[in-house]
C-alpha cells in the first residue's frame, strides 16, 4: 500500500519548489492553489486523527526523520483511531517520543492495537543547536504498525 502521507508530503515539497522558482505572481498564485488543493485532500478525509498524523508526519520529515514521530500526549481513547489511520494510509512504522508520565501505558496500548515495539531509536527534534545548526536529538520508541 502506498503511504498517502509520504506521497502528499512529496507533492507539497514539489509545489514549494515550484513556488520558489516562479517568475511571476501568476505562477506563484498557481502554486499556492496547488498547495491548498493538496492539503484540502487531508481536510476532506475529515478526522482529527488524519490531521494529527499529517502534522506529525510532515514535522518528522522536515526534521530529517525516517518515521512519523508522535511526541505529544496521546490519550487512551486516541490510540486506536491513530493506529487505524496509519494502517489505512500505508504507514508501516512510527516513533513515540513523548516524555509524559504515562508513556509506558501508551506504549502498551499501541501493542494492544497490533503494533510491535522494535526498540529504541534516536531522532531529530525540531530544535537546532545554536552553534552547529544541527538538529538536537532525543530518543523514542520505534513501533511497527
Amino acid at each position: 500500500m502506498t503511504n498517502f502521507f509520504e506521497s502528499t508530503y512529496e507533492k507539497v515539497q514539489e509545489i514549494k519548489r515550484t513556488f520558489q522558482a516562479a517568475a511571476s505572481e501568476a505562477e506563484k498564485e498557481l502554486a499556492r492553489k496547488a498547495y491548498h488543493d493538496a492539503l484540502a485532500k487531508i481536510e476532506h478525509m475529515g478526522s482529527n486523527e488524519t490531521r494529527r498524523i499529517w502534522n506529525a508526519y510532515s514535522d518528522a520529515r522536515e526534521c530529517g526523520n525516517a518515521y512519523l514521530d508522535l511526541h505529544e500526549v496521546i490519550w487512551d481513547k486516541d490510540v486506536e483511531p491513530l493506529i487505524s489511520c496509519m494502517r489505512a494510509n500505508g504507514i508501516e512504522r512510527f516513533t513515540f517520543s513523548s516524555h509524559c508520565t504515562d508513556t509506558t501505558e501508551t506504549a502498551w496500548l499501541f501493542q494492544q492495537n497490533g503494533c510491535t515495539l522494535e526498540g529504541l531509536i534516536e531522532i531529530n527534534t525540531p530544535f537546532r543547536d545554536c552553534i552547529t545548526g544541527d538538529f538536537e536529538k532525543k530518543h523514542g520508541l520505534l513501533f511497527r504498525v
